[in-house]
């Protein structure tokens, strides 16, 4: 495939990069401007009709796009539904329709923006967007590298390891991360960038033989690198290996609940037993009865947590539903369109890096991005984590997805990892 542009004259190509470049840099700044409008939406909205085309083209984003769409209108159907008995805000359904019918929007946007610029210099110009606009609330005093500079960190380094085209270096750049988080008490982190150097690693092995095998043996391969690489951090920290701060709340997250996942995460009792009350889901507006938020504490203190501590009222339900976990939130918002915007997300996601590694074609930053948003549809907001997942689908479509997205010869040396130099 051409790289758009080509044919076009010569003052029109320098333009279509400067705002390649600079929407990605908006996209990534994430200024709010209202109702969760961003600066960076605005503009990716002014230009559909230059990235439509592209984006459109390929049918994953058709998927994302409809499903987006469904999930928006159930949103506020379901809220008109819950109306007669439960409080609703207009406010609060329009700000969560715009973080989901945004997605495809911005990742539109990404899917062009790599047919003008180098993929590895608009990941790090997206990470560099994120770090000069790091929000400094809520618990970045208590910990800055975790709650604030990790992730664009991690961003720009791998991007930059991409960059270069040599497998060996964004094996070393995600082992340098992984250690920092380690450092920071930043456990899942540490084990997805680790886990990312593993599979680097066996892609790059020597082989007599092709190195090809079936997208199943590959997903096969990361569930089992994941639960090894889980068993080793838990006892790692449980030996003191992070610090004693880290291991202390491991060892009491795992007497309250019997695992690190569930007394980290007690949400997951909320988003259970909120869904066998009320499987329709609420609304993208709907806040929950009291009736309701003692059906949530229940399924939490079913896994051990004491959920009379202001933390459920406040954070929450404090004014709209917050699950802590992606597809919790889609459920909650959309119901049965939201479940299905999240499949098509796991789908899109799970097959695409799974058949990356069959191919040996993966690249650090992509597989970072994709464990990460794996581990995030499970134990973290959406609101919290549609950042990454937009650079991981525009950049995954437009750059590193095997047999997908818009192609054109690279500029410098070839970063995918099958045609990297160890």
């Amino acid at each position: 495939m051409r790289w758009a542009g080509e044919d076009a004259p010569r003052w029109r190509v320098p333009a279509q990069r400067a705002v390649a470049v600079l929407g990605t840099l908006l996209v990534g700044a994430r200024i709010d401007l209202l109702q969760g409008v961003t600066l960076g939406l605005l503009l990716a909205l002014a230009l559909t009709p230059v990235w439509w085309r592209p984006a459109w083209s390929l049918v994953g984003y058709r998927w994302l796009t409809a499903t987006s769409g469904i999930a928006v209108v159930a949103g506020f159907w379901l809220t008109r539904l819950a109306a007669a008995d439960h409080t609703t805000n207009t406010t609060i359904a329009v700000r969560n329709s715009v973080l989901v019918i945004g997605l495809p929007v911005l990742v539109g946007f990404l899917i062009w923006a790599c047919r003008q610029v180098p993929p590895p210099l608009l990941a790090v110009c997206f990470g560099v967007a994120m770090l000069v606009t790091v929000r400094s609330g809520g618990a970045f005093a208590s910990n800055p590298w975790k709650f604030g500079f990790a992730t664009p960190v991690t961003i720009v380094v791998l991007g930059l390891a991409w960059w270069s085209g040599r497998r060996a270096v964004q094996v070393a750049g995600a082992l340098l991360i992984s250690a920092v988080h380690a450092l920071n008490d930043a456990r899942s982190a540490f084990a997805i960038l680790f886990l990312v150097a593993v599979v680097m690693l066996w892609e790059g092995r020597p082989t007599t033989g092709t190195r090809r095998s079936s997208g199943l043996r590959a997903g096969a391969l990361v569930a089992g690198l994941g639960t090894g690489a889980y068993w080793l951090v838990q006892a790692l920290i449980l030996d003191g290996a992070f610090g004693e701060a880290t291991q202390v709340r491991t060892q009491a997250q795992i007497a309250q609940s019997g695992s690190v996942l569930l007394g980290g995460r007690p949400e997951i009792g909320a988003f259970r037993a909120l869904l066998a009350h009320r499987p329709i889901g609420f609304g993208s507006g709907t806040t929950l009865t009291s009736e309701e938020i003692l059906v949530a504490k229940e399924g939490m203190a079913a896994v051990g947590y004491e959920p009379n501590n202001g933390y459920v009222e406040n954070y929450m339900f404090g004014g709209q539903i917050e699950l802590h976990s992606g597809v919790g939130d889609l459920w909650a918002w959309a119901g049965a369109a939201g479940l299905l915007l999240a499949v098509v997300l796991v789908v899109l996601v799970g097959a695409h890096t799974a058949r990356g590694i069959a191919a040996c074609t993966s690249v650090a930053l992509g597989l970072a991005l994709g464990f990460r948003f794996l581990w995030d549809m499970l134990f973290s907001p959406l609101v919290s984590s549609t950042t990454n997942l937009v650079l991981l689908l525009g950049l995954g479509f437009g750059a590193w997805w095997v047999g997908d997205g818009p192609r054109r010869p690279q500029s410098r040396a070839e970063p995918v990892g099958a045609n990297s130099q160890a």
